[in-house]
């Protein structure tokens, strides 16, 4: 389970969609939740998304070695979209968007 913690997620001063993310993700986490942005950590989820990118490659290579699934919560605001192909299979990527759907 990861959730994007870029600051993508506030573009145009609304939290609607981070709020409604960062909720789903909590809810849905099983074990540990990572974090994903300039970095793959796992930590507390900020109040406030603060990375400066989101880098998918580390995340899917982690999922990889693991033989397990990603699912991933992000607004869709990626800097690698070229490693999405690489996912593992079964893995889900929920993009919420600024409506928060």
């Amino acid at each position: 389970m990861a959730l994007d913690v870029s600051q993508s997620w506030l573009r145009g001063g609304d939290t609607a969609a981070w709020t409604n993310a960062r909720g789903r993700a909590r809810a849905a986490a099983r074990d540990s939740l990572l974090l994903v942005g300039d970095s793959v950590r796992t930590g507390d989820v900020p109040d406030r998304p603060s990375d400066a990118a989101t880098r998918l490659g580390p995340l899917i290579e982690r999922a990889l070695s693991t033989g397990r699934p990603l699912r991933l919560f992000t607004d869709g605001e990626v800097d690698d979209p070229e490693a999405l192909p690489s996912v593992p299979s079964g893995s889900q990527v929920t993009v919420i968007d600024a409506s928060g759907a």
